[in-house]
């Protein structure tokens, strides 16, 4: 499925791009992509895996289920030359097709770990979710909910119009979009949340 891309990649590496009569030399500095398509260029497990930790070998626990990889100092850390021997067999679903491009590219370092999903949907969502969730034993109050929530739609009007999306009310929170909790996180939670 991939095969075009590389191709044209190793021609491109190999021989440069010709524009205007200027030569110029291209190399691979990094894939940006989410974290399914890095699970499926690469052909590991996707992120519900035991063995789907990109950075280390660090196996997973079902907890409440979910998969949570527990810190481990002992795990081994994944290296270009592990990923390549398959070394970790259940991290594996086969072998990737961007094992052939030349000169070869890190397997590991030259995949970026996407801010959206780990920070905007990980962290900032489950963050939100625990505070105003009643089940939650650190939830903030009633009036602690209303005075956050108050806060987020006041804050509206004063939003400049590059930015898309505006805030909600917390009652909305099971429908935030990633640049939602962005916003929250980078912008009006330091000043909501002091």
């Amino acid at each position: 499925y991939l095969e075009k891309f590389i191709n044209e990649v190793n021609e491109l590496q190999a021989n440069g791009l010709l524009i205007d009569g200027q030569m110029f030399n291209i190399c691979i500095k990094s894939f940006i992509c989410d974290r399914p398509a890095r699970a499926l260029l690469k052909s590991m497990k996707g992120h519900g895996g035991y063995w789907a930790c990109e950075r280390c070998e660090v196996r997973g626990e079902r907890v409440e289920r979910r998969i949570i990889y527990p810190i481990d100092d002992s795990a081994a850390e994944r290296t270009d030359e592990s990923f390549r021997q398959q070394t970790n067999a259940g991290h594996h679903i086969g072998e990737s097709p961007l094992l052939a491009i030349q000169p070869p590219i890190d397997m590991v370092s030259t995949f970026v770990l996407d801010f959206m999903h780990l920070v905007c949907l990980g962290v900032m969502k489950k963050l939100l979710f625990y505070w105003v969730n009643n089940s939650s034993k650190r939830r903030l109050s009633y009036s602690g909910k209303i005075l956050l929530s108050d806060y987020l739609v006041k804050i509206q009007k004063q939003i400049p119009c590059e930015f898309h999306r505006t805030t909600r009310a917390l009652v909305e929170v099971d429908r935030f979009k990633a640049v939602e909790f962005k916003f929250i996180l980078l912008y009006a939670g330091p000043v909501i949340l002091r």
